[in-house]
């Protein structure tokens, strides 16, 4: 009977949901459900070839494509700090500073190699311009210099400060300079570490330091300048004042011509030739922290303090794309009552709504003075509260309006509640106010100020009923008040510590308070401790009880949220995922989740309906897949080990549809003979699996399904396990230890000209743009020397075994149909038996159809209307002499193109249409109006009409 009642659990918990496998997703920690933001930024950092944008987060390192600002991937062999980023020159390394140094090969994202030698946090480093040297430097006062390929310490830079906060590389290579917090900039002889040169002139802190293509070196410091030396006499060339305060940032265009500074929340722009102010670039909201030019010079991106990344045109300087995402860390968080919305304040003086299940951000609350020190929802949902600098803000959460504004002598303060009716909200006072006052949120109005705490007021809290209020002071005290008449009714001083937070459970009968050290957990009648939870947590954050009043999470510095037992005072679980303290803590309306707030920037949604753990681990297998090619296919199973009197399980594996295809699921050989397989259920990027015994119980290790996927690109990806449980023959549910899986892109093939990781009409272009060339040359396939048909027919067999030609649109212009039959004509006089040089054969043969059109056709304009340029496309069937006539509606001709012979074939996109730009034969300007385009093309003939509109 136990067994059909664990088979009957299983099937029923075997619930889907639609998650998306995304960023929101990625190296999420066992337990947790989704990720809500990116981590805090540090630094940013362009690929040498400039399609991707790096940015340094406290989570690792993410990668965006430079066109769409999409995310592409993240570096990290797990979520960990990355202060400073650098790219070697080919592009192919890359490395990271944090609290350690390491390499990484950026098209896997494998981690290569550990630098041993500091012995603080790594500020800043970089690469040599041929790549075999690295410098880092960092807090404990040194710069090293490191041979990149094996990581041997070349030579230890003492810089005799307390924080080397940059280094740069000269454009030979011989010197490296670096900025430090004693004001100073030394340029060090790169062979021997030296440092023949001291640059003094800053009275701040020098923040950044960089190297033009022609040798000046720029420093910023937060004394509001930016200073351009030469390094070799120190003299300084320009200085350029910044308006604002500190200079966090500078860097060279490409050319040298000019150089960018952060300065507050702008980027300056200045001639670095002239030293002459060429632009201001304004759109953060808070402190520019890194800036990078594009290697081609067409953009400019900037990150700030406000969570954003934003990319500039360098020819009109306007924005063109916003990265977003990346806010400063969350100081408190809150559920919504339905528990469909996230709210969190933040230090970049933003209030931020989520959506939990997807990890979206559903409304950004802009406006709040100071930081958003503390959120809360009242129990409707139709309100937000928010505390700030001198203020308190209540908005509409679905709309974003504004509902009140109260203000007073507040200072900054640091805590709000709302009442359980929401008629009420509660504000803690900090700087220069340490008074608790009660608002009505109807009218706005003041209606008590409860003064008594002599340090800042850290939370407040309403009992469940709303007659008792709570509040926690760095005083080391809780006091508790009556909300209808404002009379003081007791203090709490068992702590001897800092308070930071207090919570009421809701069914009203305890009350837990928690301090830099312990918490401590009190009987609301007789306001007596019943537990205390001891802890060197420092600098804990407010506590919180989940709904049925069983359970109380806490947070500490220590990155970890743990749960405990309400009655028993016993510690239930750790759950640790976050790279940085744990700032708030609040359960979901219905228990089943809890949501974590971090430094990191990052608030995790963990799922407590897989508690309790247990020694079994589930993994994907192989956990580092090689891509197989285009087409193919990739199979992977699901492995289980250590698992006890298993009878049943669930699991949910989600893919990026990008890059693979699900194609079947099979069970795999653990559970019992006797058993069922529920069907798979594919939502487009995530497959969800179960399987239940009818019969009997699996021990051990083995595995309980395969997967097979089809590849669609060949590209990394990540194979990420949620909803993974166990179901015992108790009938218990039960949660495994996860380890995730990943598919590297397989080392490219031969054919692969451009390396991009897979062979199309892109590769054949390529060959065919340097048939000829005699010497050294990627499209020289077979090593002869030369680059010829021989070359092209190789590249061509391999496309020939994939898709046809017509999924190769980009050939109707990059590719000529006289070409086409030119190369066929080489390589059938070769008589080549080599089956897959005579695939290339009739692959070329498959192109030229495609190349050539059935029937040959004039097409209409683009744009059309058009002032003053447009361009005209047609078709060939056969080769002709072509011109087109431009006629007014009078009849009169007004300008003759004439395009001489052309050949069967496509002539559609701007590089191969013809040309009109809007004038006639003296070379005038014609006035707006309807105009007729005649094609002549041998015996065939056409008329379309256009207009020109001014």
């Amino acid at each position: 009977m136990k067994v059909t009642v664990a088979a009957l659990i299983v099937l029923a918990l075997f619930a889907l949901d639609s998650l998306a496998q995304d960023y929101t997703q990625w190296l999420l920690p066992d337990n947790a459900k989704v990720r809500l933001g990116k981590g805090k930024i540090h630094e940013i950092k362009y690929t040498p070839d400039g399609g991707r944008l790096a940015v340094a987060s406290s989570l690792g390192i993410w990668l965006y494509d430079t066109v769409t600002l999409e995310e592409v991937t993240l570096i990290t062999d797990k979520p960990r700090w990355a202060e400073s980023i650098a790219f070697n020159t080919t592009g192919e390394w890359l490395v990271s500073g944090g609290g350690s140094l390491r390499l990484w090969n950026v098209k896997t994202g494998e981690h290569l190699r550990t630098f041993i030698g500091h012995t603080s946090t790594i500020e800043s480093v970089a690469f040599s311009p041929d790549g075999k040297t690295l410098a880092s430097a960092g807090r404990d006062g040194l710069a090293i210099l490191w041979e990149a390929q094996t990581g041997a310490l070349l030579h230890r830079l003492e810089v005799r400060t307390n924080l080397v906060s940059s280094v740069a590389f000269s454009p030979d290579g011989r010197t490296l300079a670096t900025g430090d917090y004693d004001n100073m900039v030394k340029v060090w002889d790169v062979r021997n570490g030296s440092h023949p040169q001291t640059l003094k002139g800053h009275w701040s802190p020098v923040t950044d330091v960089a190297f033009s293509r022609n040798g000046t070196l720029a420093s910023g410091s937060w004394d509001s300048s930016v200073r351009l030396w030469n390094p070799n006499t120190r003299a300084v060339l320009h200085e350029l004042k910044a308006p604002s305060s500190t200079v966090r940032c500078v860097a060279f265009n490409s050319d040298g011509s000019a150089v960018a500074a952060g300065n507050g929340s702008r980027v300056e722009i200045w001639n670095s030739e002239s030293g002459r102010h060429l632009m201001t670039l304004r759109g953060h909201a808070y402190s520019v922290i890194s800036i990078a030019f594009r290697p081609d010079g067409s953009k400019l991106a900037s990150a700030g303090e406000d969570g954003t990344v934003r990319i500039w045109d360098t020819e009109t300087w306007q924005q063109e794309g916003v990265i977003s995402e990346h806010p400063q860390w969350p100081t408190s968080l809150a559920f919504g009552p339905d528990g469909s919305s996230i709210v969190t304040g933040h230090l970049d003086n933003s209030v931020r709504l989520w959506d939990p299940r997807t990890g979206r951000i559903l409304n950004k609350l802009t406006g709040l003075r100071g930081f958003g020190n503390s959120v809360d929802f009242d129990a409707e949902g139709t309100k937000i509260a928010a505390a700030g600098f001198g203020e308190i803000r209540l908005w509409n959460p679905k709309t974003g309006e504004l509902l009140h504004r109260l203000t007073g002598d507040l200072g900054n303060t640091r805590a709000v509640a709302f009442s359980p009716d929401g008629s009420t909200v509660a504000s803690g006072g900090g700087y220069r106010d340490y008074a608790i006052r009660l608002w009505d949120t109807n009218t706005g109005n003041l209606l008590h100020r409860l003064a008594w705490h002599t340090r800042e007021v850290m939370s407040v809290a309403f009992s469940s009923d709303g007659v008792i209020l709570a509040g926690a002071s760095k005083d080391g005290t809780v006091s508790l008040w009556h909300t209808n008449t404002g009379r003081h009714l007791w203090s709490l001083t068992e702590h001897a510590h800092e308070l930071v937070g207090v919570a009421f459970s809701r069914d009203g009968t305890k009350m837990a308070s928690a301090s830099t050290r312990k918490a401590i957990l009190w009987d609301a009648e007789t306001w007596q401790p019943i537990h205390t939870l001891e802890g060197n947590y420092n600098e804990a954050c407010v506590p919180a009880f989940s709904p049925d009043s069983r359970t109380l999470a806490w947070g500490s510095s220590n990155t970890s949220v743990r749960l405990w037992d309400v009655d028993t005072g016993d510690r239930l679980h750790s759950m640790r995922g976050h790279v940085g303290s744990v700032t708030g803590v609040a359960f979901s309306p219905g228990g089943t989740s809890l949501a974590s707030a971090s430094q990191d920037g990052t608030v995790l949604v963990w799922n407590l309906d897989a508690f309790p753990t247990v020694d079994s681990t589930v993994s994907i297998s192989p956990s580092l897949a090689t891509s197989p090619p285009v087409g193919e296919k990739l199979t992977v199973s699901l492995e289980i080990a250590s698992g006890s009197e298993v009878v049943g399980y669930q699991a949910s594996v989600s893919f990026d549809p990008r890059a693979l295809r699900y194609v079947e699921a099979a069970s795999g050989d653990y559970l019992p003979a006797i058993s069922y397989f529920v069907p798979p259920v594919n939502d487009g990027n995530r497959v969800t699996l179960g399987g239940t015994a009818y019969m009997g119980a699996s021990d051990g290790e083995g595995t309980l399904a395969t997967l097979t996927f089809e590849v669609v690109e060949s590209r990394l990806s990540f194979l990420t396990l949620s909803g993974v449980s166990l179901v015992n023959i108790d009938g218990e549910r039960l949660l495994p230890h996860l380890e995730h899986g990943r598919v590297i892109r397989p080392e490219p093939l031969l054919e692969d000209v451009n390396g991009d990781g897979v062979v199309n009409i892109l590769d054949l272009v390529l060959v065919a743009a340097n048939l000829g060339k005699i010497g050294e040359n990627d499209a020289d396939l077979n090593g002869d020397g030369a680059v010829n048909i021989l070359d092209l027919i190789q590249v061509a067999g391999v496309i020939g075994g994939g898709a046809a030609p017509s999924a190769y649109s980009s050939a109707l212009s990059a590719l000529s149909a006289a070409e086409i039959e030119s190369w066929i004509a080489q390589a059938q006089g070769l008589n080549l038996t080599d089956a897959r040089l005579q695939r290339g054969i009739r692959f070329l043969g498959q192109l030229l159809a495609a190349l050539t059109p059935d029937e040959t056709a004039l097409l209409p304009n683009y744009p059309n209307p058009f002032n003053p340029e447009t361009w005209i496309p047609y078709q060939l069937e056969h080769g002709a002499e072509v011109d087109i006539t431009i006629y007014d509606l009078n009849g009169m001709p007004v300008r003759r193109l004439a395009l001489g012979y052309k050949a069967a074939g496509y002539y559609a996109d701007r590089g191969r249409a013809a040309y009109w730009d809007g004038r006639n034969e003296n070379g005038e300007s014609v006035a707006s109006g309807v105009y007729v385009y005649h094609l002549r093309a041998g015996s065939y003939g056409a008329t379309r009409r256009m207009v020109i509109v001014k």
